[in-house]
């Protein structure tokens, strides 16, 4: 291909220009025949010789043309190239971008987790009584002795009395739900809205209980902010609304204190909820 460009470029002209100026000396050599047309030969060898001489400038003309082509063409290729690659860069730092905020929302969880902790512990602490105080006895005089009086008849011992059975609170208050949809027994008899996410409420059997979702604007930010963990274990639901101001409960779930560990509340069916 490249021998060709070359032949093309310059063989081809000089042999057309060659081809045309030997036909034109061809008519100047044949004898002159006398008449008025002396001057044809000479004419069209001029002629010949001008039109081979623009063929030549056209032909130069196109080569320059198709170099510029050729140019622009690969430049245009490597645009190209240099799109596609800034193409797959974009697509990384999205996928970078899917990956840190995943990493966020894990660790804004573990912080409120935490949180939740410590707000355990600063409550255990402020509750804890201090050691009590020494109190020294008194110095006193002995009495004078008393003369001995007659000791009365035995009565019957009292029967003691049994202590009272505890009550407990008709309503209460249970924080977040563990992913397999049970509650650790962390009961508040009021409502916090750092803490409290569901309302719950004994039946007659107070081994049993159903739950509500507490409506309030704190929890329902926090719900809408972490539905997979806050919602989806307990509750069933829609598409979540992230624009919703409330969340009302349809229809109450239940629950049942396990026998095996009494500080868990086992889920026996899900709350129905939607966002208003």
């Amino acid at each position: 291909m490249k021998n060709w460009s070359i032949f093309s470029r310059f063989a081809l002209p000089l042999l057309l220009l060659a081809l045309l100026a030997g036909t034109g000396f061809a008519q100047l050599a044949e004898p002159p025949q006398p008449g008025p047309s002396d001057w044809l030969p000479a004419a069209f060898t001029v002629l010949m010789t001008l039109l081979a001489g623009g063929l030549v400038l056209v032909h130069r003309n196109v080569l320059k043309k198709m170099e510029a082509l050729k140019h622009d063409l690969a430049k245009a290729k490597q645009e190209l190239r240099q799109v596609d690659q800034l193409r797959l860069e974009l697509s990384k730092a999205r996928q970078r971008r899917v990956q840190f905020e995943e990493e966020c929302k894990r660790l804004e969880l573990k912080v409120a987790v935490l949180e939740k902790e410590k707000q355990k512990l600063t409550a255990q602490i402020v509750s804890f009584p201090g050691p009590a105080a020494v109190q020294r006895p008194m110095p006193t005089t002995p009495a004078p002795p008393l003369p001995p009086t007659p000791s009365p008849p035995p009565s019957a011992p009292p029967k003691p009395t049994p202590p009272p059975i505890p009550v407990p609170e008709p309503t209460f208050f249970l924080p977040l739900p563990n992913p397999d949809g049970s509650f650790a027994d962390e009961r508040a008899t009021t409502f916090n809205p750092a803490e409290s996410l569901y309302r719950f409420r004994l039946d007659k059997n107070p081994l049993e209980a159903t739950f509500e979702f507490a409506d309030d604007p704190a929890t329902v930010a926090a719900a809408l902010r972490y539905p997979g963990n806050c919602l989806a274990p307990v509750c069933e639901y829609g598409t979540v609304d992230y624009a919703a101001r409330r969340i009302q409960t349809v229809s109450s779930g239940r629950a049942r204190l396990s026998r095996a560990d009494a500080g868990r509340w086992e889920l026996v069916s899900k709350a129905v909820i939607r966002f208003v």
